[in-house]
């Protein structure tokens, strides 16, 4: 089996994939990361609203990535931009 070896020594990551893990997999790979921390986050925290709902529409791209969105996909994308934006504006204020 080959093997590919990713590392990132600033982070002290250090990621093994098989030889068919693409690019769009191993975006999916790092964003359950990312989904892990938002997930972990405190909902105190000025930043977890604009993390959480930014990876929540990441997962749904990715999720998707070879297909159409259906309505509510959609929809809950919109909504996601709109807190984001609610948050982004009260973090500008300050």
């Amino acid at each position: 089996m080959c093997v590919k070896v990713l590392e990132d020594l600033e982070c002290g990551v250090i990621k093994i994939y098989d030889q068919n893990t693409d690019s769009l997999k191993r975006a999916i790979s790092g964003l359950y990361d990312v989904l892990e921390l938002s997930y972990a986050a405190a909902e105190h925290h000025p930043y977890w609203t604009m993390l959480y709902n930014a990876t929540e529409i990441l997962k749904t791209i990715l999720d998707k990535w070879g297909s159409d969105f259906c309505k509510d996909e959609i929809d809950d994308m919109v909504w996601r931009v709109d807190e984001l934006r609610t948050v982004l504006n009260k973090v500008k204020s300050i």
